[in-house]
């Protein structure tokens, strides 16, 4: 494909993938082998009306037939519409987890802090590390986006005599802001950062510092797959277009940590296995980090009430589970998920 690409001009490209209307799309679908039985055309018609196609139609990646990418086996266009209204499900019910979970980690990086800062050197050196402001050609785009966040009306008001804010002098900002508000400023991505800078002391301190949180040797990129996790569902991307196990185990976003697949081995018993290529499903992989860390931090209480939340919702998590009975993929990524989720509730 990236070859008859490559030798194809725009204009041609265009031809080749031109515009189509809704009647268009239905028969090139019906072409590629999906059918129209439970859902008629025109009730389909009628929902891609209100649905984007690009989207409705990327999870016949499931359904795959062979080693033919355009010919897609045993798929209804109900199936597709109902796949699109459990993902919304799931973005949500993952995006709650995903806050209950920076929360605590907030909160946890705030009481080391507590113990081990003066309220301002932590952040004063993160920034500093990040922005040179000796020199003349200083980059203060990182610290001039934290002053258009406090003059915002979310913040403007709560911190307004708290920070030095002033444009002309980024400084101010660097000396000031303590890191009780530093912290509630910080995107997740940036707040991996920050704990990243303050635990690996090389980048500030002489003496080292113990960590209070997760001692894995690669506990950042864990943190960073539930950071990807997080923002595709905030951002509303397709996260169960595919539960087709990658082949290529190497890759690095297929990695699980020696700390996280210890755990999840652990997990594995008579009432709950699952094949070693659960992880190879991206949403899977980024998922099993998101529970780990959980199950690490997340106070006891909460842990069982946000996930009994979440095993509750995807336990109804649609109305048409006849729909994927014969979906090898599909059954095998939600059975993991459930069996993950109430071994959590029973075992910790």
């Amino acid at each position: 494909m990236a070859d008859a690409v490559q030798n194809m001009n725009t204009e041609e490209y265009r031809r080749r993938n031109p515009s189509r209307s809704l009647e268009e799309i239905i028969e090139l679908m019906k072409e590629h082998g999906i059918k129209f039985e439970i859902c008629p055309e025109q009730e389909a018609i009628r929902r891609l009306k209100r649905n984007n196609y690009f989207r409705l139609s990327s999870y016949k990646c499931n359904y795959v037939e062979g080693n033919t990418p355009s010919k897609y086996a045993n798929l209804d266009f109900a199936y597709l519409y109902d796949l699109s209204k459990v993902d919304t499900k799931l973005r949500k019910m993952i995006l709650e987890l995903c806050i209950n979970f920076e929360h605590e980690f907030k909160t946890q990086l705030k009481q080391y802090l507590d113990d081990n800062d003066d309220g301002y050197s932590a952040v004063s050196s993160f920034l500093s590390h990040q922005t040179d402001l000796s020199d003349s050609h200083r980059d203060t785009a990182l610290i001039d986006g934290f002053i258009k966040k406090l003059e915002t009306p979310f913040l403007k008001n709560i911190v307004k005599d708290d920070v030095l804010v002033d444009p002309d002098h980024p400084e101010w900002f660097l000396q000031t802001c303590p890191y009780w508000i530093f912290t509630e400023l910080l995107d997740f991505g940036k707040l991996i950062d920050f704990y990243e800078f303050i635990f690996y002391p090389e980048n500030w301190r002489k003496e080292p510092m113990e960590k209070p949180i997760s001692k894995g040797k690669n506990e950042v990129g864990e943190l960073h797959k539930i950071r990807e996790l997080r923002n595709a569902c905030a951002h509303n991307n397709c996260i169960i277009a595919s539960l087709v196990p990658e082949k290529t185990s190497g890759k690095d976003f297929l990695f699980l940590t020696k700390d996280v697949q210890a755990w999840l081995d652990k997990k594995k018993d008579g009432d709950f296995h699952f094949s070693k290529n659960m992880k190879k499903v991206p949403v899977l992989n980024r998922l099993i980090n998101l529970f780990y860390w959980i199950d690490k931090i997340v106070p006891e209480k909460k842990k069982l009430e946000v996930l009994q939340v979440f095993c509750d919702d995807l336990d109804t998590i649609t109305d048409h589970k006849d729909y994927y009975a014969g979906n090898d993929y599909i059954c095998n990524a939600y059975n993991f998920l459930l069996g993950l989720t109430k071994k959590l509730l029973t075992s910790g």
